[in-house]
């Protein structure tokens, strides 16, 4: 081979180099805080509040958007991504399914989750208010933690039944772990199930909830194809001017997900 045809060749060669660098996760790219991601690619469950803030308060950062977080757990895995940027409880359950990965100290974000509904629910919300405060009194809701979040209780709780024809319909996006998934048999379950069934009961009604995109759960409400929503929903002013919040169920934060070699 002439030189000059060689020297072509290598040129050629490193900047296709460069160019799959620029397209994937980087070798030890040590990120040990929110310091450490600016310029960095970085994995995010679409429509949530982790998304907002890497767009928000990471400089040149790099965001690929996921539908669920395992999507992004597998990429960051294949060093396609640098950091995963997702809510804390999520964060911890995916982390302990998957080896070499680890949720980093200290939070990002504080944030409260509650239940949706449409603009002008006044009488629902102050209904759901009371019987999420009747919960926390008789000491429902810290069972349901317990063994959902926390899994401290390893005895699953007896759900209420209810005999009505009264169905309220709730929009969720069941790919969340540990407030909603679908076990081995396509049922809907987790924390916010349990809740809401709970909340449910003591309205005298029947729950059903109606699987869908996280980016879709709210829009089901102005379309009228639910009565509310539960889906590990953030509280922010822009969601409000939509929809109607109940009080917070749930104190939550936006956690750094890398791979553990990485942060040492």
């Amino acid at each position: 081979m002439k030189l000059k045809s060689l020297c072509k060749l290598v040129c050629v060669l490193a900047a296709s180099s460069i160019l799959l660098t620029a397209c994937s996760g980087g070798e030890n790219v040590k990120i040990k805080s929110a310091a450490d991601l600016t310029g960095k690619i970085i994995g995010v469950q679409s429509g949530t509040t982790g998304a907002d803030y890497v767009k928000k308060n990471v400089k040149d950062a790099q965001e690929k958007e996921y539908k669920t977080g395992m999507d992004a757990i597998l990429d960051l895995k294949n060093k396609r991504l640098d950091a995963i940027v997702l809510d804390s409880a999520p964060a911890q359950r995916l982390v302990a399914a998957n080896s070499g990965l680890k949720v980093l100290d200290t939070p990002l974000t504080n944030e409260e989750y509650a239940i949706a509904m449409p603009k002008g629910s006044g009488t629902l919300v102050a209904q759901v208010n009371d019987a999420l405060k009747a919960l926390k009194a008789d000491g429902t809701y810290d069972k349901l933690l317990a063994h959902y979040v926390t899994q401290t209780d390893k005895t699953a709780p007896t759900l209420p039944t209810v005999d009505s024809a009264d169905t309220l319909t709730v929009a969720t996006a069941a790919d969340f772990p540990p407030f909603e998934s679908k076990d081995d048999s396509g049922k809907i379950v987790g924390f916010d199930v349990a809740l809401m069934t709970c909340v449910g009961a003591k309205l005298g009604k029947k729950v059903k909830f109606v699987d869908t995109d996280f980016n879709a759960v709210l829009l089901q409400l102005s379309s009228g194809k639910a009565d509310m929503a539960m889906s590990g929903i953030t509280v922010t002013d822009e969601r409000k001017k939509n929809v109607d919040f109940s009080d917070s169920y749930y104190t939550a934060s936006q956690v750094i997900i890398v791979r553990e070699a990485e942060a040492k």
